[in-house]
């Protein structure tokens, strides 16, 4: 295996990492959420493909905008977006 394709595999399972960690993130949530708002498995179903779903769109036109803008005021942004109410 050449030196490129062991670079490229490298960063394709980074990719899929980052992807993993981002539902480990929401994952762990779910049953509370279920439980406040007594949601179907049908409807926890389709939040959890919802989400995968928008993280899919979304990425790459956030990436584009980070690398006109900067890493830290898109930080910034998300923090505010975010914030508790």
């Amino acid at each position: 295996m050449s030196k490129q394709v062991k670079y490229t595999i490298g960063i394709v399972l980074f990719c899929e990492f980052l992807i993993c960690l981002g539902m480990s993130l929401i994952f762990p949530v779910m049953p509370f959420i279920r439980n406040e708002y007594h949601f179907s498995a049908f409807d926890m179903g389709m939040m959890s493909s919802l989400f995968t779903l928008v993280q899919f769109i979304a990425s790459p036109i956030v990436g584009r905008i980070s690398d006109r803008t900067g890493r830290k005021p898109m930080l910034v942004w998300g923090l505010i977006g975010f914030r508790p109410r």
